[in-house]
């Protein structure tokens, strides 16, 4: 497609948000994504508070913004009420580690109550998984570093003063975000778009200047076909003094303007690539949603057999991990239900999700690269897909991805799928 028919689709579709390469018009700090055959992705760790824009989702304490919550690959949370999985009527049709019956789902769950979890541990409610309590801040790490007293649970804040770089805000769900209201954004992106908490760089048309519309957050040049002759990048370039150049918010990295806020090749600066296991939100490489960091390296604490909860829990020889605990027998005993059992080493055994595990992507010890997401069991790639901040981004999509579908990506953020099938 020529930028004459970009710049005229941009006029019909709306941008919605994805984080990307080039284009007129500067993107939020969102991470939103493009796909078309595999990469960034595995299961969204459960916990507590969600990770807005990032950060190492921890598992028992956190869990990806906007996005399905899965427990050990097969325990899913839908706005708050946890389904897929094992169905029953009764806690006697379902057997450990979802050992107990969860009447508003029909589902088997982990746990009904903190009863039902260990010592030291309490029952996180909507994906009713046990997760580790805590008495103080102390007890906290990773992504859920503070301890809500009233509810015994780690999670991302529970107040401003547990947040700070690009999401200075604590909101009602004790996530991280860029801002509540236009008085918590300031500089390039002076507007709050409050459905997304988003700091953007307009609201309305009048926002931006002479030659300027307003889409989806983003002042984009009207025509942009025709700029001294040349034709500008819609979504990271704009038209000035005839010439187009790199917008407010984004780096001339490798002649093409990146978005060094979100784009995994040039993190934070140019030439800056995150490992297999990251993405790049605020500028910093962080764990996936769904991995834990332990010591530089992300780990899944639902089903890695070496880190099985935390990061030094380690099970023991012919031991698996499922649901993030460790449970003994033969290293081919089976795993729960939607489960793969992956050889760990020294007869353990990993419990995944081969179909959306980067590190066993359809088949054991598959792995996808740092730029690719595994999708129903296949490594699609991605790109970086800003500016756009809610599904359809039809425009964007068709830019970046044949045959495309939007999805909801890492963090909640939308990205573009190769026929539109969805992580």
């Amino acid at each position: 497609m020529n930028s004459y028919a970009k710049c005229l689709l941009l006029g019909l579709v709306a941008l919605p948000a994805l984080v990307g390469l080039g284009a007129c018009g500067s993107s939020p700090n969102t991470t939103p994504l493009s796909v078309d055959g595999g990469g960034p992705g595995g299961s969204v760790a459960t916990g507590g508070a969600s990770t807005a824009g990032g950060g190492t989702s921890a598992t028992g304490g956190t869990s990806a913004t906007g996005g399905t919550s899965v427990t050990g690959g097969t325990g899913v949370t839908v706005g708050g009420v946890p389904t897929g999985g094992n169905t029953c009527t009764t806690s006697g049709d379902c057997t450990p580690p979802r050992g107990y019956c969860h009447s508003g789902s029909a589902t088997c769950v982990e746990c009904l109550a903190s009863a039902n979890c260990g010592d030291g541990r309490v029952c996180q409610l909507g994906p009713q998984t046990c997760v580790q309590s805590c008495t103080s801040s102390t007890d906290c790490s990773g992504a859920a570093s503070a301890c809500d007293t009233s509810s015994g649970i780690c999670v991302e804040c529970t107040g401003d003063t547990d947040c700070d770089g690009t999401r200075s805000v604590c909101n009602a769900s004790q996530q991280c975000v860029q801002c509540l209201a236009t008085s918590d954004c300031e500089g390039a992106t002076p507007a709050c778009e409050t459905t997304s908490q988003t700091c953007v760089e307009c609201l309305t048309n009048p926002d931006c200047g002479d030659g300027l519309v307003c889409d989806s957050g983003q002042c984009i040049c009207e025509n942009c076909s025709d700029c001294g002759g040349a034709q500008c990048d819609v979504a990271f370039e704009t038209c000035t003094d005839a010439s187009c150049e790199c917008r407010g918010g984004t780096e001339l990295c490798r002649d093409q303007c990146s978005d060094t806020q979100n784009d995994p090749k040039n993190c934070g600066v140019c030439d800056e690539k995150c490992g297999k296991m990251e993405i790049c939100t605020a500028g910093d490489c962080v764990c996936r949603p769904g991995l834990d960091l332990c010591d530089a390296d992300c780990f899944d604490f639902q089903s890695d057999a070496d880190h099985c909860g935390d990061c030094t829990t380690v099970c023991g020889d012919g031991g698996r991990c499922d649901g993030g605990q460790c449970l003994s027998g033969d290293a081919g005993a089976e795993c729960s239900e939607g489960l793969t059992a992956c050889g760990a080493g020294g007869g353990k055994t990993h419990c995944v999700n081969v179909a959306t595990s980067n590190a066993h992507c359809g088949r054991c010890d598959r792995e996808c690269s740092e730029e690719r997401v595994c999708v129903e069991g296949e490594c699609r790639k991605y790109k970086p897909a800003a500016p756009c901040i809610a599904c359809p981004c039809t425009a964007v999509c068709d830019e970046l991805v044949n045959d495309a579908g939007c999805c909801e990506g890492p963090n909640g953020n939308p990205i573009c799928v190769e026929r539109g099938i969805c992580p």
